[in-house]
């Protein structure tokens, strides 16, 4: 047991130590420019100057990150409770859901910040609406793709609908439910190469052509 813990540690840790030295020795054999990929050893260098820096534009990013996940998942987990036990509002709402996730990011970031200012309101509104439909989708399916048998069973135990939805629905929707904030997460990340310009006054997203313009120069 103790040597599979051990293996199951050692390994990522050797594989990302093989990853930068490749990565170190792929920049300085073919002369890659640093604006293009710099080394892992200017990486650390950049991190340990400018420290200060990265870390008061970090903070209002991970707030943003943070709540934005927060209120989208929690709003997605609430609304996919009800489409289970009110099927009419699930037939209502649930297109619109939809047409509102395949309207683009791009499309939608310049609206919020109007609406919202270019404070941290709208990067938090985009964050909860990227991640909320994945999380409506799998909550629902994982709420009420539950067996016959299991509801039948706590019918016959006399069960109340909150018990039933304590003991069957909520962990058998938790697999569902994972697999949704891991989607969420992603697209998150992703989201912050996107943002909108005009939102940013602070955060490591306006960090990314000041660094680059200074790395190309």
């Amino acid at each position: 047991m103790c040597c599979c813990w051990r293996r199951g540690r050692l390994l990522p840790v050797g594989a990302v130590i093989v990853f930068l030295l490749l990565w170190w020795q792929a920049v300085e054999i073919f002369d890659i420019k640093p604006f293009i990929a710099p080394s892992p050893v200017a990486v650390a260098k950049v991190l340990y100057d400018r420290f200060d820096m990265l870390m008061t534009n970090l903070l209002p990013t991970a707030i943003e990150a943070i709540s934005g996940f927060a209120l989208g998942n929690l709003a997605a987990i609430s609304l996919a409770t009800a489409f289970v036990y009110r099927k009419t509002m699930e037939e209502a709402l649930f297109p619109i859901a939809v047409m509102v996730n395949t309207i683009p990011v791009v499309a939608k970031a310049p609206i919020l910040v109007l609406l919202l200012g270019n404070g941290m309101e709208p990067k938090i509104a985009i964050a909860a609406i990227i991640c909320f439909f994945p999380t409506l989708v799998n909550m629902t399916r994982g709420l009420r793709d539950v067996r016959a048998e299991q509801l039948e069973l706590m019918r016959i135990l006399s069960a109340t609908p909150s018990e039933v939805f304590l003991r069957i629905r909520v962990p058998n929707a938790l697999p569902y439910l994972f697999s949704a904030l891991k989607i969420g997460a992603v697209l998150r990340r992703d989201l912050a190469r996107r943002e909108a310009p005009a939102a940013l006054e602070r955060g490591a997203q306006r960090l990314i052509p000041f660094i680059s313009a200074k790395e190309a120069s």
